[in-house]
């Protein structure tokens, strides 16, 4: 009897030391890996870090693991810290159709601002076309692309700057919006004009990033030349 019970607190203490060791092991692994933990303090540091210093392995992770899990801190942010004009956010937790539409109108009004030539909107623009995907992604290369028609310096710059955040630029370049500009002439004579103002611009710690913008236009303008002779 008194052997079974050394036996039994032997395996007591040792589940228990197990145990102990397993949660100091998971926890050291939350820090060093960075797995996001559900509370507003840590998903404001991880955004907070994004746009302090934004890397390609930033913008991935609260993509993958941040946005899709808390989507509504996404808003939350945006109406904060993200965007000087305010939009309406009733709840903090919401459904995906009310979070589509909440985040329809955060673009809108980061839209407005980019039109309106603030250089921070258009620097927020380009720092959140990493984290979404899909339709919001094509909204945002829309707006991007816009800028170039109210200052070619400026998109720029600001390409230059976050660059190396996005594999492919190409649709920050020719992206129209379709539902006010369908006429092929228009949309041709569209990336005409982009492909002038980028041009024109005089600056040498620029050329490099000047000279991709037009290659890629000009690509794109012969791409559409070929297309219209084949209707």
């Amino acid at each position: 009897m008194k052997q079974d019970k050394k036996i039994y607190k032997k395996n007591f203490f040792s589940y228990i030391s197990s145990l102990y060791f397993l949660i100091l092991f998971v926890v050291f692994l939350f820090q060093a890996t960075g797995f996001p933990v559900k509370s507003q303090d840590k998903l404001d540091e991880t955004f907070n870090q994004y746009f302090r210093a934004p890397t390609l392995n930033t913008a991935k992770f609260i993509r993958d693991q941040v946005i899709h899990k808390e989507k509504s801190h996404l808003l939350r942010f945006m109406r904060d810290y993200y965007i000087s004009s305010t939009f309406d956010l009733k709840q903090k937790s919401m459904a995906e159709s009310d979070f589509n539409i909440n985040f329809q109108m955060a673009l809108f009004a980061l839209e407005k601002e980019v039109m309106q030539g603030q250089q921070y909107a258009l620097r927020r623009a380009f720092l959140l076309y990493p984290l979404v995907d899909g339709g919001f992604a094509d909204h945002i290369a829309i707006i991007i692309s816009k800028s170039i028609h109210i200052n070619p310096y400026q998109f720029l710059v600001e390409l230059k700057r976050h660059h190396h955040l996005i594999s492919e630029f190409e649709a920050l370049i020719t992206s129209v919006d379709s539902l006010y500009i369908q006429d092929f002439e228009e949309q041709y004579n569209h990336h005409l004009e982009r492909y002038k103002m980028i041009k024109s611009i005089k600056s040498q710690r620029l050329s490099t990033m000047q000279n991709k913008c037009l290659t890629i236009l000009e690509k794109h303008l012969l791409k559409m030349q070929q297309a219209n002779s084949y209707q």
